[in-house]
C-alpha cells in the first residue's frame, strides 16, 4: 500500500483507496452479500442473509430503504431494484 504522510494525517493513493471505500451499489455488490440466500426470498430474509453476510452500511441502506416489499424469486430481480433505483435515484 502506497501511502503519505502529511502533518498529523495519512492518506491512501491509488489503487488502495478501493480498499478502504465502501462498495458502490450495483448488480454484482447487491448479489455478493446475499450469497447463499434461498428463493423464494421477501425482503426480510433479504435483509437477514445481508446482515450475515456483513454487508457495509450503504448496502444494507439499499436492502432497508429502497428495495420494494415483494417475494423475489431469484438474485437478477433483486439486481435490477438497484440498477433501476441508481438509474432514477442516483448513486448513494
Amino acid at each position: 500500500m502506497i501511502t503519505t504522510q502529511g502533518p498529523r494525517v495519512k492518506t491512501v493513493i491509488g489503487w488502495a483507496q478501493a480498499l478502504t471505500d465502501e462498495p458502490k451499489i450495483n448488480a454484482a455488490v447487491v448479489e455478493y452479500f446475499i450469497n447463499g440466500l434461498q428463493y423464494p426470498a421477501n425482503k426480510k430474509e433479504i435483509i437477514n442473509q445481508a446482515e450475515s453476510n456483513w454487508a457495509p452500511e450503504n448496502v444494507m441502506a439499499f436492502y432497508i430503504y429502497r428495495l420494494p416489499e415483494r417475494v423475489y424469486n431469484h438474485p437478477s430481480e433483486i439486481s435490477f431494484t438497484a440498477f433501476a433505483s441508481a438509474y432514477f435515484f442516483g448513486q448513494d
